[in-house]
């Protein structure tokens, strides 16, 4: 009797712990994400924002990256026989702000600054100091996505401006010096006692009329577009890359030290971009860990 008493018990506790929780009691909620659950998630892993490259996933969000480039140019051009190492430092700020229409079409707008400068006398006088804004809109479209292969494609296009200045110390003061020298046949009626001092006051003159031909103004038009790429390799780890194409169209209006007046340059460029990130997320282990 005492045998089968102790086997009753545990059937008993065996479909008390198998059957539906009793009425009234909360339900315990399973910590572990379905496997696509959300835009981030594929095959149960949820990829982080890369904060090098664009995301792919069709959110809402606001993001702001910053970043730190560094330039070193050696055997720099100074003068026809003279050479010297440029080094260059620059910070960037962009600002993304998406928002999520529909489930495969989010709406973007970016804005970025940057600024440089050199970071020594003789790279700011040969390297020069920039600073350009862009800002730009677009779409994003998610054109696949497979929860089989953890594999999902996107596309997006977008378009924009920029604007900025340079400095450019070379070319002004070519431009006074070459001002000054057309005085120079009025200096000879000057007296050698008043020499020195009408020499100052031609150079003063001419660089308070070109005081602004130190500065390179920058116009540019921005467009392009990239595919993104977001695949899971096992649960436990994930990548997304990036492949961009970008053409610019740009008009700089700068001061001709040799033509005494300003000029205008027109120029084009295309870039391409490539950017690859690697996640790790132990969440479906039960780890909270990304």
């Amino acid at each position: 009797m005492v045998a089968r008493r102790g086997t009753h018990l545990g059937v008993a506790l065996a479909l008390t712990l198998a059957g539906s929780p009793a009425k009234g009691e909360p339900e315990i909620p399973n910590i572990l994400p379905p496997p696509d659950h959300g835009a981030r998630t594929l095959r149960g892993h949820t990829l982080i924002e890369p904060a090098a490259q664009e995301t792919g996933f069709v959110t809402s969000h606001v993001g702001l990256r910053q970043g730190l480039s560094y330039l070193s140019v050696k055997n720099f051009p100074i003068y026809a026989n003279e050479r010297a190492t440029v080094r260059m430092l620059g910070i960037n700020d962009q600002l993304d702000v998406s928002i999520r229409v529909l489930p495969w079409l989010a709406l973007n707008v970016a804005g970025d600054a940057f600024a440089a400068s050199g970071l020594d006398g003789t790279s700011f006088f040969y390297g020069q100091a920039i600073y350009l804004i862009n800002a730009r809109a677009g779409a994003l479209v998610r054109v696949y996505r497979s929860r089989a292969t953890g594999t999902q494609l996107g596309v997006r296009g977008y378009a924009g401006f920029g604007t900025g200045q340079q400095l450019a110390l070379p070319g002004f003061v070519q431009g006074v010096a070459a001002r000054a020298a057309r005085e120079v046949p009025d200096l000879l009626a000057v007296p050698a006692d008043q020499l020195e001092d009408a020499a100052y006051t031609a150079v003063s003159n001419a660089a308070d009329d070109l005081r602004n031909s130190a500065i390179t103004t920058r116009n540019l038009a921005r467009y392009g577009g990239a595919l993104h790429l977001a695949q899971v390799i096992v649960p436990l780890l994930g990548f997304q890359s990036t492949f961009g194409l970008e053409g610019a169209s740009a008009r700089d209006r700068h001061f001709d030290p040799r033509l005494q007046y300003y000029v205008n340059t027109d120029s084009a460029d295309t870039t391409l971009r490539f950017a690859a990130a690697l996640s790790f997320d132990a969440y479906h282990l039960g780890v909270p860990l990304a």
